[in-house]
């Protein structure tokens, strides 16, 4: 049986306690005489201070965030606890939904299955991304998605080929191939190690996911770049994908990132085709990042 100690104010734990007791966790209370939880469930106030965040081997028990609206700079300071994990949205009516979700992820196996993709690419080389860019942004249309929709999609989803193309490539030895090649210069991917992007529209949502055999996208790093980009410092000092992930993030309303060092990285992406495009601020877009081995 799995442990989670909340860290949450009575009303939301309240909201969540149906989701924790239908996935069989047992509730420690919050107390440093009990570190031993398998999870940590917080909001911002209750993690001023707060003790009792390792698990009983002394490392930090994944964190998860139940966020109400805050400013930028706050949502940063989050990203910098080493053991954060995910940010959901507090305030919305799927909140249960995306609870257990990243639940079962955190403490198992378990990788969430989207919708069928109305489209699925290998990209071989830098010389098509460009095409593969057009067949989004007509898949999308063919979709019904509004053509300022389709722009943030598109732009999103060329940060995460230029990713997958230039930052994600590793040799033999485990370094990176063509992190600092110019992105105007062409570049080839080996034909055992094709990145993949599948993309559909599902309920009013824009699903998408590009997937490569490397692996070696840092979650540490990832958290970093994207803490800098909620300050406003988009300057991308260190190359690679540095900031491109923070662009990636303001654009779309849930970015959700697996990786298996030296094995896979799984990058995901959700667009809200319905409602209108809010500041991150004021509805925390959701977010998740795993590390497993």
């Amino acid at each position: 049986m799995s442990s989670a100690l909340a860290l949450l104010p009575s009303e939301t734990l309240s909201r969540v306690m149906p989701v924790l007791e239908g996935l069989g966790f047992a509730m420690l209370p919050p107390s440093s005489d009990h570190p031993t939880p398998d999870v940590v469930l917080a909001d911002v106030e209750h993690l001023q201070g707060a003790t009792g965040l390792k698990r009983a081997d002394g490392k930090a028990a994944p964190l998860l965030v139940l966020a109400d609206p805050m400013e930028r700079g706050a949502l940063a300071d989050l990203l910098e606890f080493p053991s954060f994990a995910a940010l959901i949205a507090a305030r919305t009516a799927t909140v249960n939904e995306t609870l257990e979700r990243h639940l079962r992820e955190v403490t198992s196996d378990f990788q969430p299955a989207g919708p069928p993709p109305a489209l699925t690419t290998s990209i071989r080389s830098s010389h098509e991304r460009e095409a593969v860019l057009a067949q989004i942004e007509s898949t999308l249309a063919a979709a019904g998605v509004r053509q300022r929709v389709i722009a943030r999609a598109v732009n999103a989803l060329e940060e995460l080929i230029t990713n997958a193309v230039y930052d994600a490539p590793t040799g033999a030895d485990g370094r990176h191939l063509h992190l600092t090649t110019d992105r105007r210069m062409s570049v080839a991917m080996p034909s055992h190690a094709y990145p993949t992007l599948s993309l559909g529209v599902d309920g009013g949502l824009i699903h998408a996911t590009m997937a490569d055999p490397f692996g070696s996208l840092s979650v540490a790093s990832l958290k970093t770049h994207l803490a800098r980009g909620l300050r406003g410092d988009f300057a991308d000092k260190a190359g690679g994908a540095g900031l491109g992930f923070a662009r990636i993030y303001a654009a779309v309303d849930d970015l959700h990132v697996r990786v298996i060092p030296g094995k896979s990285t799984r990058v995901s992406i959700t667009l809200d085709t319905t409602a209108q495009r809010r500041d991150p601020a004021a509805r925390p877009n959701g977010l998740f990042v795993l590390e497993r081995a």
